[in-house]
């Protein structure tokens, strides 16, 4: 059932995948149909870069129990230097997760945050013929210490100190609205590699799957 239960997961997730990279393809096919010139001066194409973005993860949580739910909102900011086409930094986030349990018997309602330390790279596959609209690429990898508390059924009282690693691969569009600011958001697959030691002694490795949605603001100077 586990196997068959990930496999499932994964088949939706690219799937989901594929549907967004679709919409963003015709978006910006639809700004390269506009034959007027811009009026706006071209995007900075290099310089020091700083981007703000905010935005959530929903993953089905199999890998602990059927039934659950998993949440999370995640904010932060990347900063690392953009050439023309390609955007690489190194940023925190701040992360605020929430569970909820549904075992058949029971149920469980849990949350916990994390500060991590995020390296991510940003790469342009397709520009609108104004270069007003980028089409981009996302891939984010997390990693960092989270600890947290719980207590009900079907969890008795603990405390656990979890060592998380995370990761983003996405695709998304930037709208420059200024030549060194550009709003924009992206959207794709996500995961976390929990290595959770409860009470000091036990230790186990809880892998999830899911996906993801965020804004951003870029800054480049």
């Amino acid at each position: 059932m586990f196997r068959y239960n990930n496999l499932r997961l994964l088949k939706c997730l690219v799937m989901y995948l594929f549907v967004i990279i679709n919409i963003n393809l015709t978006t910006v096919d639809a700004f390269s149909q506009f034959d007027q010139p811009s009026t706006q001066a071209p995007a900075q194409e290099s310089g020091f870069a700083l981007e703000i973005h905010l935005g959530t993860n929903v993953m089905p949580g199999i890998a602990y129990a059927t039934g659950v739910i998993t949440s999370n909102i995640r904010g932060g900011f990347l900063a690392g230097y953009k050439t023309d086409s390609i955007l690489l930094g190194m940023g925190i986030d701040f992360v605020r997760y929430s569970f909820f349990l549904d075992s058949g018997d029971d149920t469980a309602e849990l949350s916990m945050t994390s500060l991590l330390a995020v390296p991510g790279i940003r790469v342009v596959l397709a520009q609108s013929r104004d270069r007003s609209v980028d089409l981009i690429t996302a891939l984010n990898a997390g990693f960092g210490f989270y600890n947290a508390s719980s207590e009900g059924d079907p969890y008795t009282k603990h405390n656990d100190t979890s060592f998380l690693f995370s990761y983003d691969v996405g695709i998304g569009l930037r709208y420059w609205i200024h030549p060194q600011f550009a709003l924009g958001g992206s959207s794709g697959f996500s995961g976390t590699l929990e290595r959770k030691t409860r009470n000091a002694d036990r230790s186990r490795v809880i892998h999830q799957m899911g996906v993801f949605a965020g804004l951003l603001l870029l800054g480049v100077f």
